[in-house]
């Protein structure tokens, strides 16, 4: 999309939004297009049948788009990527294509960021936490919305973040 910078979404990533119902605030975010690889779609349809219907729609609606990771190069490096047996099939993909596209890749996974980094030193990384931290700079949500975020996150999601309120990080 013109003047967006393009964002590929790992499974996490998507997950963690699609989980407290809140896909809506990808699609709002002025600054970003948000993309998923088909592999990233897959492992959601397997193994997330909570927010598989969330995600189809936000699909449908075009609020992300999926990309088929089937160039050579990019098929190259997946193969490259799952041969060493560390990471998922989503996280392979999401990198190789995000490294081969030049698109900035939206992961959490500690290991995989790092796995992404040393793979392509180049790549640009984002976050849920740095997401959420956009949409408040961008003024789509209060740091009030987002506190509700991140507790239910972590109440009812196993996903923690490391402060209190996301003030802290403005």
């Amino acid at each position: 999309m013109a003047g967006k910078t393009d964002v590929l979404l790992d499974t996490s990533v998507l997950i963690n939004f699609a989980r407290i119902g809140r896909i809506g605030l990808l699609a709002a975010h002025p600054a970003y297009a948000f993309f998923v690889t088909d592999h990233v779609r897959g492992e959601v349809r397997k193994h997330y049948v909570r927010q598989r219907e969330a995600v189809e729609a936000a699909i449908a609606e075009g609020a992300v788009t999926e990309l088929r990771a089937d160039r050579a190069e990019e098929l190259e490096d997946f193969g490259r990527l799952m041969a060493l047996k560390t990471l998922g099939a989503g996280e392979c993909s999401a990198i190789a294509v995000a490294k081969r596209r030049s698109m900035t890749l939206a992961i959490d996974d500690k290991q995989a960021r790092r796995r992404a980094k040393s793979f392509s030193s180049g790549i640009a990384l984002l976050s849920t936490e740095a997401l959420v931290i956009s949409l408040i700079q961008e003024r789509i949500l209060s740091v009030e919305a987002a506190d509700e975020m991140k507790q239910d996150w972590e109440r009812n999601h196993r996903f923690k973040l490391g402060f209190g309120s996301f003030s802290e990080k403005l």
